[in-house]
């Protein structure tokens, strides 16, 4: 009778004692998840909570990220997923958009635009825009002068890849784009030493092949992306004076909508 009853208490000492041993396991199984007005997905693990105001959250990756809590449309709770997707953040493929303009081609010469970007897959995005070419040369050598300035204007588009995006269209990037550009432009040349100067002008319409690469930060929804855009004029007229291939730096300022 005694042996039974000690055999009772073991299983019933056992049984408590495995209840917060379990508890630790489901708890340890969850995941804070924090769902962004922008349509990000915010996986990890609360750690500072301001009411009303902030939070700070960690991701698996030790990384750490603070949302303004206007920012935020529900918190919740949810199964750990696995380490790979768990450090990765979704986004909305199918509703957001990004208006954005590049002045710094009509600033410092090379390439400008207005573009309408849109995802195509989780990773992958279309751009759609209008294009402002502008390049001045001029050289002075020993009394041979050259000035010429070009304006163009046209379309095109792109497609960019993201990496490391912690809310849509954000992170690295990597972009190839095709467009076409109609071209004009006026220049002169003189030599000091004689009274005259020659001077022509033209217009073309050309192809211009580029890519680019860059980094998109995101502020709430805005996004600022520094970038280096190379190219090239792959259809030029003979002797006109388009450039054929060119480097200009990019800072595109965009909306997400």
């Amino acid at each position: 009778m005694k042996k039974s009853v000690c055999i009772s208490c073991i299983i019933i000492a056992f049984a408590f004692s495995a209840v917060p041993i379990i508890s630790a396991v489901a708890q340890e199984q969850m995941q804070d998840v924090v769902y962004l007005k922008n349509g990000s997905i915010i996986r990890g693990m609360i750690i500072e909570q301001i009411p009303f105001k902030s939070i700070k959250i960690k991701m698996v990756d030790n990384s750490l990220f603070v949302f303004q809590m206007d920012e935020i449309e529900r918190m919740t709770k949810e199964p750990l997923l696995t380490p790979a997707s768990s450090t990765s953040v979704s986004v909305n493929t199918s509703n957001n958009m990004v208006i954005g303009t590049n002045p710094m081609g009509a600033i410092l010469g090379g390439i400008s635009w207005i573009s309408f970007e849109k995802y195509i897959n989780n990773n992958l995005t279309y751009q759609i825009r209008a294009d402002l070419w502008r390049y001045n040369e001029s050289e002075n050598d020993r009394g041979y002068l050259y000035e010429e300035k070009q304006t163009g204007f046209g379309f095109g588009g792109s497609v960019r890849g993201y990496v490391a995006s912690y809310q849509p269209y954000s992170g690295l990037f990597g972009a190839i784009g095709l467009d076409v550009v109609n071209t004009s432009w006026d220049w002169q040349e003189r030599v000091t030493s004689y009274s005259f100067t020659v001077s022509g002008n033209g217009k073309t319409t050309t192809v211009v092949f580029s890519a680019q690469f860059g980094y998109a930060l995101a502020i709430s929804n805005v996004r600022i992306e520094p970038s280096v855009v190379t190219g090239n004029f792959i259809l030029r007229e003979k002797g006109a004076g388009v450039a054929g291939v060119f480097v200009a730096p990019s800072v595109q300022i965009g909306i997400l909508f």
